[in-house]
C-alpha cells in the first residue's frame, strides 16, 4: 500500500500548482489515449505512459516519442494517461490506474505491462508500480521526482540504496517510504522488474545520482540536456535503442 506520509507529501507538492492554476478537474474514468501498433490488435505487451506535471498524454505523440517507438519496431501498443495533478491531489491516482487502465487492459490479454513517467510522471509510476508490482513487467523513469534532499543525502552518506538502513516505521518519512521500496530494486535487481532510469546531463544530477549508481550500468542513460522534452526524446530513443530495452 502507498503510505500515508507519502501520500501527504504528494498532496503538498501539488497542491500550490493546482490551487494557483484552477483546480485540475478528476473524472471517473480517467482520460487515456490509445496508440495502438496496429489497426488490429496483435501486440501481447502495453505501454502505460504518465505525463509530467502540466503535460498532457497526447504530449508523447506531440513530442515524437510515439514515433520513435514505432520506429524502433518493438509492436508494443501504448495508453497515456491524463494523470493531472488533481488525480495526485485527490488521491485518486492509483485507483483510477487500477479500474481504468490496469484491469481492462489484463482483460483485453495483455500479458506484458511497462510504465513510462516524466518527471512528476515518474513519481506517478513509482506510486503505481508500488501498489501493482505483479502486474508490472518493467518501469521506465526520465526525470522523475525521488524524495527530498535530505534522504537522498543520507542514502548517499550510507553508501547508497544497498547499505541504507530505513527507518523503524514509526519515524519514516515519505521519502524514507519510496526508498523502502525501491531499495530491493537494487540489493536484487534480477528478483524484481526491470527499472531505467535517464535524465539530462544538465539537470542537477545529485537528484537521480543516488539511483542510478545503485542501477545495474544498461539500465541507465544519460543524454545531454535539462529537464526538457528534448532531453527525453533523447533518452526515449537511447533506452530504445539498447537490446535490454526490446
Amino acid at each position: 500500500m502507498v503510505g500515508t506520509k507519502l501520500r501527504e507529501f504528494v498532496l503538498a507538492l501539488v497542491c500550490g500548482c493546482v490551487l494557483s492554476s484552477g483546480c485540475l478537474r478528476t473524472s471517473t474514468p480517467i482520460r487515456t489515449v490509445e496508440y495502438p501498433a496496429h489497426q488490429e490488435r496483435q501486440s501481447d505487451t502495453l505501454i502505460i505512459m504518465l505525463p509530467g506535471l502540466g503535460d498532457k498524454p497526447e504530449d508523447y505523440a506531440n513530442y515524437g516519442l510515439l514515433d520513435s517507438l514505432r520506429a524502433a519496431q518493438l509492436g508494443a501498443d501504448v495508453i497515456a494517461v491524463d494523470a493531472h495533478a488533481g488525480y495526485y491531489r485527490t488521491r485518486e491516482l492509483i485507483p483510477r490506474i487500477e479500474e481504468d487502465v490496469l484491469k481492462p487492459a489484463k482483460s483485453a490479454g495483455y500479458e506484458k505491462i511497462w510504465l513510462v513517467g516524466i518527471s512528476l510522471g515518474g513519481l506517478g509510476v513509482l506510486l503505481s508500480a508500488q501498489q501493482f508490482e505483479t502486474s508490472v513487467d518493467g518501469i521506465v523513469l526520465m526525470s522523475p521526482y525521488l524524495g527530498s534532499r535530505r534522504t537522498l543525502r543520507e542514502i548517499t552518506d550510507a553508501g547508497g540504496p544497498q547499505s541504507w538502513t530505513p527507518p523503524p516505521e514509526g519515524s519514516a518519512t515519505y521519502s524514507t517510504e519510496l526508498w523502502s521500496w525501491i531499495k530491493p530494486f537494487t540489493v536484487a535487481p534480477e528478483e524484481h522488474p526491470p527499472l531505467y532510469l535517464a535524465y539530462g546531463d544538465d539537470e542537477p544530477a545529485e537528484k537521480f545520482q543516488v539511483l542510478a549508481r545503485a542501477l545495474p550500468e544498461r539500465r541507465v542513460v544519460v543524454v545531454p540536456g535539462g529537464h526538457t522534452w528534448t532531453t527525453w526524446q533523447a533518452a526515449w530513443r537511447e533506452l530504445l535503442a539498447r537490446d535490454a530495452a526490446r
